[in-house]
C-alpha cells in the first residue's frame, strides 16, 4: 500500500470517528447560546482551556513521547511493554502528586469549581494518554471510536445536566469529565493495555529519554495556552466576561478548520515520523503539505460564506456580535494550519526544543499585541493578535526547516488564495443575503474545481473501502 493510500486510510478512519460527533456540538450551539447567559458560557469556555493548559504539564506531556516512542517500537513487544510500564508510571506518579496538591490548595481557596474541574483535569490526563498509546501502536480505528465516545457522552450528558436538569457550568463541567472518563475506558479494555504493563519493565533511562523528548513541550503546551487564552484573559479582564462568551462563540466556528485539520494532522504526523527519512522524504512532504494547505485554506473561505449565510439560524440574538470577529479568526486559524504543517516536521525528527523555542517566540508576539490593541480596538485585538501569532510562527519555521530540508511552497496558489480572501470579506461584511448566497455558491464551486483532484481520489477511495465492505 503507497505511502498516500494509507495517509489518506488513516485520515478517513480518524474523520468517521471525529467529524459528527463535531458536526453535532456546532448543531447544539443554539441550545448552549440559548440556555446558558454570556457569562456562564464564557466561564466554561475559560474553565475548559485552562484545563488544556493543566493536564499536559501535569502529565509532563508524556502522552506525546508514548505516541512517537511506539512508533519506532510497535513490532517488538518487549519494546512496547518498556515504553508503556515507565510512561504510565510516570503518568500516575504524577497525577497522585497533582491531587494531593490541588486538595490542600483548595482548603485555603474558596473556588466553587473545584471538584468538576478537577475532574476534567485527570480525565483530560488520563484519555490523552490512552488514546496516544491506541495511535502510537498503529490501533487508529480503537483511537477514532474512542474519540467518537468521548463527544457523543459529552454531547449527551450536555443536554441531560445543562437542559433536563439546570446545572450551568457545574453541568458542562460534569458532563466533559464522565465523557472522558468513559472513552478513557472504552480504549483501555479495546487496546488491552494492561497486558504490557510489567513492573520488571521500569527503568529509569528510558522515562529519561522519553522526558528528554517530552519535557521541551511543556514550554510549548504554555505557549500554545498563551496564544489561545491571553486573548479570552485579556478580553475577560479588560471587556468583561460577557464580552469573552461572545468571543468564545466566535471562535467556535472560526476552529472549524484547526479542528478538522488536526483530524488529518494525527495520520500526517505518523506519516511524516515514518518516511521523514526516505530518499524522497522531502518532495514527499512538500507535495503534501501543499495540498493539504490549499484544501483547507478553501474550506477557510467556504467556511466564512456559510457563516454569513447561516449564522443567524444557529446563534442565540444575544450573541450577535461574533458575527464581525468570524472572517479574522478563520483567517488565524489558516495561517495555524500553516504552521503547524512545518511543526510536525519537528516531530518527525524528533527535534522538540525548537518547536518550544519557536512557539515561545510566537506567544510572546501574541500577547504583546493584545495589550498594545485591547484598549484602542476592544475585542478586535484578540484575532488581530492570533493572526500576527501565527504568521509569525509559519514564516519562521518555514525558514528554519529548510536548513535541514528544502520544503517548497507553491507560490501561484498562494496569491490566488489571497486575492479570494479578500473577495470573500468584503461579501461577508456587505451583509446582504443575496450577495452571500451568490458568493456561497460562487466559493464552493471554485474551491471544489479547485481541489478535484485530491476530492476525486478521497472519494474513490471511500467507495473501495465500501465495496470491499460490501463483499
Amino acid at each position: 500500500m503507497s505511502r498516500n493510500t494509507i495517509l489518506l486510510k488513516n485520515t478517513l478512519i480518524i474523520l468517521f470517528g471525529k467529524v459528527c460527533t463535531q458536526l453535532i456540538s456546532y448543531l447544539l450551539l443554539p441550545i448552549y447560546t440559548t440556555v446558558l447567559s454570556t457569562e456562564e458560557y464564557g466561564t466554561v469556555d475559560l474553565l475548559i482551556t485552562y484545563v488544556t493548559l493543566i493536564a499536559p504539564a501535569i502529565t509532563l506531556q508524556m502522552e506525546a513521547a508514548v505516541f512517537r516512542f511506539l512508533i519506532d517500537v510497535r513490532d517488538d513487544a518487549e519494546g512496547v511493554s518498556r515504553i508503556m510500564t515507565n510512561s504510565l508510571t510516570c503518568i500516575g506518579g504524577t497525577l497522585g502528586i497533582f491531587l494531593v496538591g490541588y486538595s490542600i490548595l483548595t482548603c485555603f481557596i474558596d473556588f466553587k469549581y473545584a471538584l468538576p474541574f478537577a475532574a476534567c483535569i485527570v480525565a483530560n490526563a488520563l484519555v490523552s494518554i490512552f488514546l496516544q498509546i491506541a495511535r502510537g501502536l498503529g490501533d487508529n480505528a480503537t483511537y477514532a471510536v474512542g474519540s467518537a465516545v468521548s463527544g457523543i457522552f459529552t454531547i449527551v450528558f450536555n443536554i441531560l445536566f445543562i437542559v433536563v436538569f439546570p446545572f450551568g457550568v457545574v453541568g458542562m463541567l460534569s458532563a466533559t469529565a464522565l465523557a472522558q472518563f468513559l472513552a478513557t475506558i472504552y480504549v483501555l479494555v479495546k487496546t488491552r493495555a494492561f497486558r504490557y504493563f510489567d513492573w520488571h519493565k521500569l527503568d529509569f533511562s528510558v522515562v529519561k529519554d522519553m522526558s528528554r523528548y517530552s519535557l521541551p513541550l511543556i514550554p510549548n503546551s504554555l505557549s500554545w495556552w498563551v496564544i489561545g487564552v491571553s486573548d479570552r484573559t485579556l478580553v475577560t479582564m479588560f471587556l468583561g466576561v460577557q464580552a469573552n462568551g461572545i468571543l468564545a462563540v466566535a471562535t467556535k466556528f472560526a476552529t472549524i478548520v484547526v479542528n478538522v485539520f488536526a483530524i488529518f494532522n494525527l495520520s500526517w504526523t505518523e506519516s511524516v515520523a515514518v518516511h521523514i527519512h526516505d530518499k524522497d522524504g522531502a518532495e514527499y512532504i512538500s507535495k503534501i503539505s501543499n495540498q493539504c494547505f490549499k484544501l483547507f485554506s478553501a474550506g477557510g473561505m467556504v467556511l466564512i460564506m456559510a457563516c454569513a449565510a447561516f449564522f443567524k439560524y444557529l446563534v442565540g440574538a444575544s450573541f450577535s456580535a461574533a458575527y464581525d470577529l468570524i472572517p479574522l479568526l478563520v483567517i488565524g486559524s489558516v495561517f495555524n494550519v500553516l504552521q503547524t504543517l512545518y511543526g510536525v516536521i519537528y516531530i518527525g525528527l524528533k527535534d522538540t526544543k525548537q518547536v518550544s523555542r519557536s512557539s515561545i517566540m510566537a506567544a510572546l508576539i501574541n500577547i504583546t499585541t493584545d495589550l498594545l490593541l485591547i484598549k484602542v480596538i476592544g475585542i478586535y485585538a484578540a484575532p488581530i493578535s492570533t493572526i500576527c501569532a501565527m504568521l509569525f510562527l509559519a514564516i519562521y519555521r518555514h525558514i528554519d526547516v529548510n536548513r535541514f530540508m528544502r520544503i517548497r511552497i507553491d507560490w501561484k496558489n498562494t496569491c490566488a488564495l489571497g486575492m479570494l480572501y479578500a473577495v470573500v470579506c468584503l461579501l461577508y461584511y456587505t451583509r446582504q443575503p443575496v450577495l452571500i448566497v451568490a458568493g456561497l455558491v460562487m466559493i464552493t464551486l471554485i474551491c471544489a474545481f479547485w481541489n478535484k483532484d485530491l476530492i476525486c481520489k478521497m472519494s474513490q477511495t471511500v467507495l473501495n473501502k465500501l465495496r470491499h465492505h460490501a463483499k
